[in-house]
């Protein structure tokens, strides 16, 4: 039988950092008007609203003071924020977090009754819209799929893949994209990618309905990958001159991670695209894809883990990355190995959830000299003490579609230093890509453990 879980109480509050809030000396009862209202319009509206993901919004004071003893109670343990790096701040963009004072001053004011306190100035708190804007005046290019798709009212939820037609005549730069879903709260993650095989547009001519299931990517391999999105995002944008290559011709696929939520919902979700203008100079971005196909966790196992290895063949810029797993997932970690150097973190995270899987951008990109080779492991708990395992009795759980079953997969984004080294990297990630394949197969038809790797080796992992 099936643990209950729910996934929806996990998006309650998103709340990054903010930085210069005046807090009220602690002999002062703290109000709406004094101060927390900057912390929670800040804060916690980009999902608190109409458009946004959470199952309540947060744009007056009679919506705070409704769910103040919440409010204090997430944010006084640390559940919320959702942020699950374990490194030092600064690392990367978009971090969210609390300051002590902060935390402190939402737990007093909660307890004094959440007191709206006198206007100051105008008489009005600074405030977000209620809904998002759409489309966001950064857009060239909207797209939306052709009809669209119910999700699901009951069930585990899983990737569902809605495919749109690209409008570009020709090959076009992407340096930002955005998504809009018309069932928000449904909706947790996506990945946006261009197709060039027509693979995307097949297989959803042959399912039964708009789009159709996946399992980490569209089903066909390679794909270009044009970015991410997450709950609280409003975008992904590459810095500077960066951008993903759009190639005409191309498919434009989204790709949903799903959770019911019980009542059947319509998602018809647009896509923004911000491009580049024709003559403007591109540093190119390359995705690359590191995981492994070779997932199969014992049940009662609490230490199961798989590793990959990347090196690489240029000296390159990373620019972000993207893990994904789901529910099994503890700890994450993902390092470089420099060439005469000691073994440099890029990605640390000890307390995994998969509610909360966004694009991680760094504040500053990382220059890796040729040679690095990028290192991940994921540790996995399918032991009864696992609070997040979806099976009251563990089982036995390999890769697989849905919510209960498991993934290893990490997206990194790599801008080569220099231009002639876009097609080494991206000739060193198809041979990555077609070895993995080959090493799932071999061990599909062999019916055999999971081969040990050693560092140093091309692609899999180790149980």
């Amino acid at each position: 039988m099936m643990a209950p879980f729910s996934f929806l109480h996990a998006c309650v509050l998103l709340l990054p950092v903010t930085h210069g809030v005046a807090v009220q000396e602690a002999a002062d009862p703290p109000t709406w008007n004094g101060g927390i209202a900057t912390i929670i319009m800040s804060n916690c509206t980009d999902c608190h609203r109409k458009s946004g993901a959470a199952p309540f919004t947060l744009v007056s004071y009679e919506d705070a003071k409704k769910h103040a003893r919440q409010i204090k109670r997430v944010t006084a343990s640390g559940f919320m924020p959702p942020w699950l790096v374990d490194q030092p701040r600064g690392v990367f963009k978009h971090e969210r977090g609390l300051s002590p004072e902060q935390v402190e001053l939402i737990g007093r004011w909660a307890d004094a009754g959440a007191p709206e306190g006198e206007s100051t100035g105008t008489g009005k708190v600074a405030s977000k819209p209620a809904t998002a804007q759409w489309p966001p005046k950064w857009a060239d290019i909207i797209v939306e799929p052709p009809e669209a798709w119910s999700v699901p009212a009951e069930g585990i939820g899983s990737m569902h893949v809605l495919v749109g037609s690209n409008p570009a005549s020709e090959q076009r730069w992407v340096r930002r994209i955005g998504l809009k879903p018309t069932a928000p709260r449904a909706i947790h993650a996506a990945a946006f990618l261009a197709d060039t095989t027509g693979a995307a547009v097949k297989m959803d001519e042959g399912s039964d309905g708009p789009g159709y299931e996946a399992m980490g990517d569209i089903g066909a391999s390679p794909s270009g990958e044009l970015g991410a999105w997450g709950i609280g995002m409003e975008q992904f944008e590459l810095p500077g001159t960066m951008a993903m290559k759009l190639p005409a011709d191309s498919d434009l696929v989204m790709e949903l991670h799903y959770v019911p939520i019980g009542r059947t919902l319509q998602e018809r979700p647009a896509m923004a695209l911000d491009l580049v203008e024709p003559g403007e100079p591109v540093r190119q971005v390359v995705p690359v894809m590191m995981g492994s196909l070779l997932i199969d966790i014992p049940a009662g196992d609490s230490d199961y883990s798989i590793s990959d290895f990347f090196t690489l063949p240029v000296t390159s810029e990373l620019v972000g990355l993207l893990p994904k797993a789901n529910f099994l997932c503890r700890r994450i970690e993902v390092t470089a190995l420099v060439p005469g150097e000691p073994e440099r973190i890029l990605l640390e995270i000890n307390r995994w959830d998969p509610n909360f899987k966004f694009p991680l951008l760094y504040r500053e990109p990382v220059t890796l000299p040729e040679g690095t080779m990028i290192r991940m492991e994921y540790t996995y708990d399918n032991s009864s003490s696992n609070p997040r395992n979806p099976w009251s009795t563990p089982r036995r759980t390999g890769l697989g579609l849905t919510n209960v079953d498991e993934l290893g997969m990490l997206l990194l984004w790599f801008a080569p230093v220099q231009p002639d080294g876009v097609e080494s990297l991206e000739r060193a990630h198809r041979l990555e890509l077609v070895k993995r394949l080959g090493l799932h197969r071999d061990w599909k038809r062999n019916r055999k453990s999971p081969p040990a790797r050693e560092p140093g080796g091309d692609v899999g992992s180790s149980p």
